[in-house]
């Protein structure tokens, strides 16, 4: 049950927030300043919740974890990061010897493997603590290969995401696109009058047959449609006759 936070005769927040495994009451001395007394019961409290689940995930009895204990001491003295604790109290806050990665009885706490697995679980068990490695010559070679792995985890998420998103949908029109196919590529590469004249009576050929629809709705079904009418030698534009098979397959291949 949460009671209001009130300062004692001294003008110190000390509330009781959570139950130790002796089941006693756990007291923190928040400081004097009522605005920040509050940010930190708040935290403590959430990580309370998160030490009870931890433990009543094992069965045990709901009660402060010695993981949880230590960062909310922490919290309590105004600390936004909480130093990792060593691999052997993280293993205690579930009541049981957890699976290290290739266990090793004698696994050294103090080798940045231990630390990479330590921050990886107490990350897991208690999310709403932001774990920070030990300033030491084994913690920053933890905290480089962790950084790298986050980098490298984020690349491939990044990438998964830009595969599975839905393609932007495309604008414009077809006899716009036509347009712009005979501006940017067809006038570029004509090497006669004769030829670009012949490339633009088909383009514009094109315009008169096809409905101006959207190219958004252009589909393989459309496309293959386009170039079937073509390719069946249509009716030239003076009805003598159909196009020629060389015309009309420029046209189809334009």
């Amino acid at each position: 049950r949460q009671t209001e936070l009130t300062a004692d005769p001294r003008g110190d927040f000390r509330p009781y927030i959570g139950y130790r495994k002796d089941g006693k009451q756990q007291r923190f001395n928040l400081g004097k300043n009522n605005t920040e007394a509050k940010a930190r019961v708040d935290r403590i409290r959430r990580l309370y919740l998160e030490s009870i689940a931890v433990r009543e995930s094992y069965q045990l009895k709901p009660s402060w974890t010695e993981a949880a204990l230590h960062a909310a001491r922490n919290i309590a003295q105004g600390m936004e990061q909480v130093p990792l604790p060593s691999c052997h109290v993280i293993d205690e806050a579930c009541g049981e010897r957890l699976q290290y990665p290739d266990y090793d009885p004698c696994w050294d706490p103090a080798l940045p493997a231990a630390m990479l697995w330590s921050h990886a679980v107490a990350s897991r068990l208690y999310p709403s603590v932001n774990w920070v490695f030990p300033d030491t010559a084994a913690g920053r070679v933890a905290f480089k290969t962790a950084d790298a792995l986050f980098e490298a985890a984020a690349k491939r998420q990044a990438a998964v995401l830009n595969i599975n998103s839905p393609p932007e949908p495309i604008t414009g029109k077809l006899h716009e696109a036509l347009d712009g196919y005979w501006e940017g590529y067809i006038k570029t590469l004509a090497r006669s009058p004769q030829t670009l004249h012949q490339r633009h009576t088909m383009i514009e050929k094109l315009k008169r047959v096809h409905a101006d629809f959207p190219l958004a709705v252009l589909g393989l079904d459309q496309c293959e449609a386009m170039y079937r009418y073509w390719t069946e030698r249509p009716s030239r534009d003076d009805e003598k006759g159909r196009l020629s098979k060389k015309a009309d397959c420029a046209t189809a291949l334009l």
